[in-house]
């Protein structure tokens, strides 16, 4: 991922972009965006202003007393994304993150360079992940 061009103001040639918030991803009932959070909606605006190939975000957010287990908290912000026209999948480490694209075709190529890199089949998180 070390290749990824930075992107510039009108940039025509593809780019990636990285979100670091302190936190991650909360559920889609916050629609704010801060240092801590990037809501679902943030995601979903910036990929449609900036149209990048794909976007990665930490995400190390979720209810430790919420009546969905945490992959369930996961699966229920991926499955928003896709109702927004987003496909998506998680890595999963100590630090998971959450990869989101418009073409699916586009993850399929991000998760087959994970996999040359040496990355673990079992530690994408792609059910559900269609053309």
């Amino acid at each position: 991922m070390t290749t990824i061009p930075m992107f510039k103001s009108g940039q025509t040639e593809p780019f990636g972009l990285l979100l670091d918030p302190d936190t991650g991803i909360p559920l889609p009932d916050n629609k704010g965006a801060s240092l801590k959070h990037a809501s679902l909606d943030f995601i979903v605006a910036l990929e449609k202003e900036t149209k990048p190939v794909f976007i990665i975000c930490f995400d190390q957010s979720y209810h430790r007393k919420h009546e969905l287990p945490k992959y369930g908290q996961l699966d229920q912000k991926r499955k928003y994304l896709k109702e927004r026209g987003l496909s998506s999948f998680y890595y999963l480490s100590h630090a998971p993150f959450l990869f989101a694209a418009r073409n699916a075709k586009d993850l399929h190529n991000v998760i087959e360079k994970l996999s040359k890199a040496g990355i673990p089949k079992t530690r994408i998180h792609s059910e559900g992940l269609t053309d």
